[in-house]
């Protein structure tokens, strides 16, 4: 959560972005532990971005990272000093439930995701996201990258308990609005992925 004090990298980082134009939106984290969805993920610049954004927070928030990007030389230790949570994309390999477990034995754990997935075009959300958000019966901030309106951060939370597949991808759709990305046409509708045969 947010320190009483911001630190001196959360102070250069919220004065990098709002010198590079963005507006913070700084709802605060209503709990020890939830997940965050963050959307439009169509660029690098993303990363960047959303890392300022929770570094000029002091938000101790964690994301999945594949875990090759864990095992490079200096770069590997920096992204999991960051927050990085290595995932392996080989196969099934249990990770919701270790998600859930970890966030349930964990003082505090939120768990950041681009449920795109992937830069690309594709069409609709990877579910993994919602899964750890149900099982763990924790909250989901809506978070927005959004380039059109130069704003970033958390637009609103859902409650677990009253939320279906449909009606939770319907609020997550009227809370995003017309969330632009940095590559508009790569931006996947808000549902969930459909695997083409």
């Amino acid at each position: 959560m947010n320190a009483a004090r911001p630190t001196v990298l959360a102070r250069v980082s919220r004065w990098l972005l709002e010198t590079a134009g963005w507006r913070l939106l700084d709802l605060p984290l209503p709990g020890p532990r939830g997940v965050v969805v963050a959307y439009p993920h169509t660029s690098n610049w993303d990363f960047i971005v959303g890392l300022l954004f929770k570094t000029a927070m002091d938000w101790d928030v964690r994301f999945w990272a594949k875990d090759s990007l864990l095992k490079i030389p200096v770069f590997g230790a920096w992204i999991r000093w960051v927050g990085a949570v290595p995932v392996n994309r080989s196969g099934s390999t249990g990770l919701v439930q270790e998600t859930v477990e970890a966030m349930r034995s964990a003082d505090r754990f939120w768990l950041a995701l681009a449920p795109e997935g992937t830069r690309s075009p594709v069409n609709g959300w990877r579910m993994g996201f919602f899964h750890v958000w149900k099982a763990a019966d924790v909250p989901l901030g809506i978070a927005v990258i959004d380039y059109g309106r130069k704003e970033v951060g958390i637009k609103a939370y859902l409650s677990p308990q009253a939320e279906s597949e449909d009606e939770a991808f319907q609020r997550i759709a009227d809370a995003m609005g017309d969330t632009r990305g940095f590559h508009p046409s790569r931006a996947a509708p808000i549902r969930p992925y459909k695997r083409i045969e």
